[in-house]
């Protein structure tokens, strides 16, 4: 629900990159806090990791299914504006 309105908000950026931009950065943003946080319930809990640790082993092993789903998001986002 809040991407969807968020989402609702940022169509009406006149500038079409920069809404792409904001857009991008809230999936991506939104996803590896959801990773984060499920990291550190599941697996930083039983260990000794330091805040920056459990940053760089999040960011580490999300790159790569946070970029795939921008795209998807966005591509799926554009084809649905598109109707």
């Amino acid at each position: 629900m809040l991407l969807t309105i968020a989402f609702s908000a940022l169509n009406k950026v006149k500038n079409k990159p920069i809404g792409i931009i904001l857009k991008s950065v809230l999936v991506g943003f939104l996803w590896f806090y959801l990773n984060l946080s499920i990291f550190r319930d599941k697996e930083s809990r039983w260990s000794t990791y330091l805040f920056g640790e459990e940053l760089m082993y999040t960011l580490r092993f999300s790159l790569l299914p946070i970029s795939i789903l921008v795209f998807v998001v966005l591509f799926i986002e554009n084809k649905l504006t598109k109707l």
